[in-house]
């Protein structure tokens, strides 16, 4: 819709009263993701969900990654939150079916190309600016990869609907497959249904590496490919050195799904998904439903990543 009225983020205080706003004023053809989902000053709360809106979420922005809390995140983000519930690992095991993207908040009216993290910012800017978005953020922007026959406005809708899409750091524009038994990101709702719990599961990965690098006389190479199943790494391929990477491997461990187990119980006796939010929650419905689902991280040679997925398996 090209003819939204003005909303204010005070207006509302839950996105349930965001969405039924915007559903008033459209055709109910609209998507909704978190941001910096994990970061401590405004953090994401996924006790709010709908599958139809909230198709994908964003693991890396300017700020850094919210893949996870700790050690494990690549891109640790300064006022990174603690505790069980904000990342999107948690939200997977919740059973929220998301897509990976990545996006900017750099504020700087570069889109693809921000400047905010280089000395081309606020204190060297002229005219002089005093907006505090403008003086600098810890990493570049993220960029989102979909797939499409173009990149008109309808099919990129379409495109992050059905998660058709995956994440990448700037400023590489690595190319990315991955399948499961020939089912890919984005088809069947990127679900695969298989005839028994210990079905084989055949994995391809396909990588290649964009290549430009911001050295002079460097090329970007692939150096490591990390495939998790539910939320945890499954298998590891490291030092690869390759500007292409193909990997097949096959899964034929029982399907078991997985769940959200660190709810806390408050004293209205209701439950909740962290200390933070304000959604009353069911414990016993935060799992996959017994499916299994899997998503892929890959490393470059110069610090950047991407991520695609995650596919979900479950028995028919």
């Amino acid at each position: 819709n090209n003819d939204m009225p003005f909303y204010s983020s005070l207006t509302d205080s839950n996105p349930e009263d965001i969405y039924e706003a915007i559903e008033k004023e459209s055709d109910d053809e609209f998507l909704s993701w978190t941001h910096h989902s994990i970061r401590s000053t405004m953090p994401s709360d996924f006790g709010f969900y709908d599958e139809d809106i909230n198709t994908m979420a964003e693991i890396y922005s300017c700020h850094g990654s919210c893949e996870c809390c700790g050690k494990d995140n690549l891109y640790t983000q300064a006022q990174e939150t603690e505790g069980d519930g904000y990342s999107i690992r948690d939200a997977l095991k919740m059973g929220r079916k998301f897509g990976l993207m990545a996006s900017g908040d750099s504020h700087d009216g570069r889109l693809g190309h921000s400047i905010s993290h280089t000395n081309a910012r606020a204190l060297n800017q002229q005219p002089s600016t005093t907006a505090g978005y403008r003086y600098g953020t810890p990493y570049p922007n993220g960029l989102t990869g979909i797939y499409s026959d173009t990149l008109d406005r309808n099919n990129v809708f379409k495109a992050l609907q059905k998660r058709s899409a995956y994440a990448t750091t700037w400023i590489n524009r690595h190319y990315i497959e991955f399948s499961i038994n020939g089912l890919t990101v984005g088809i069947n709702d990127s679900t695969l249904q298989v005839p028994k719990v210990d079905s084989t599961r055949e994995i391809n990965i396909l990588l290649c590496a964009d290549g430009v690098s911001l050295k002079p006389n460097k090329k970007i190479k692939i150096e490591e490919v990390e495939i998790f199943k539910n939320s945890e790494l499954w298998i590891l391929y490291e030092n690869l050195d390759e500007s292409l990477v193909k990997i097949t491997v096959n899964d034929t461990s029982l399907i078991t799904g997985t769940e959200y187990e660190d709810c806390i119980k408050r004293d209205d006796g209701k439950w909740y998904i962290h200390e933070r939010s304000i959604k009353p929650v069911d414990p016993d419905d935060l799992d996959t439903d017994g499916a299994d689902y899997y998503y892929v991280r890959m490393q470059d040679s110069e610090g950047g990543a991407a991520w695609i997925g995650p596919i979900w398996v479950e028995v028919s």
